[in-house]
């Protein structure tokens, strides 16, 4: 019997490069509310939000590790990440602090490689392309629920549809399924 954990990441985007954070360090992901700068801090440090109360230091880590000022859009977001034991004087404190973000992948990956595992059972194997795991990414995250809803539109958008190939069409017999998102859909291409 296995008894290895299981650790889960949320993956984000700074620029062009793929960061990650284990979820147990997470407490939220925020659509960029109103920030108050705070003078004579280093340009990083873009200010403090209030949640809920709650007074949060907002880094800007793109900028941190030279890669330029992190642009507000729609996809930006501010991960909000507590971390334990960072006081060597106080082992009980915790440092709450949020870290913008160009796009956030969630934990994508982990669930496509759950269904990955599913899948092999029957010599399927899939790739998922960029446009398709940040869409799921965007859809299967609520503000509610964290990342719960992503496992059913996993299933919805790429599982039922590929249970329907195994059964009854082009992977009766196993094969390889790219799949991206295109025009607002959701394609496969079978190879």
């Amino acid at each position: 019997m296995n008894t290895a954990e299981i650790v889960q990441y949320l993956t984000f985007r700074l620029a062009d490069e793929l960061y990650a954070i284990n979820v147990a360090h997470i407490r939220e992901v925020l659509t960029v509310p109103k920030i108050t700068r705070v003078p004579r801090m280093p340009p990083w440090l873009n200010g403090m939000i209030n949640l809920r109360g709650n007074v949060i230091p907002v880094l800007d880590l793109r900028q941190k590790f030279g890669l330029g000022a992190t642009p507000i859009t729609g996809d930006t977001s501010i991960i909000v990440t507590e971390i334990s034991d960072v006081f060597a004087d106080d082992a009980a404190e915790s440092l709450i602090l949020g870290i913008f973000s160009d796009s956030v992948e969630k934990v994508v990956d982990k669930m496509v490689q759950e269904l990955q595992q599913q899948l092999a059972s029957k010599k399927v194997t899939i790739t998922l392309s960029p446009s398709a795991r940040s869409w799921l990414a965007k859809e299967g995250y609520e503000p509610a629920f964290g990342a719960r809803p992503l496992r059913r539109l996993i299933m919805k958008e790429i599982g039922d549809v590929l249970t329907e190939e195994i059964l009854f069409g082009s992977l009766a017999k196993g094969g390889k399924v790219e799949i991206s998102r295109e025009n607002n859909k959701t394609t496969f291409s079978y190879l």
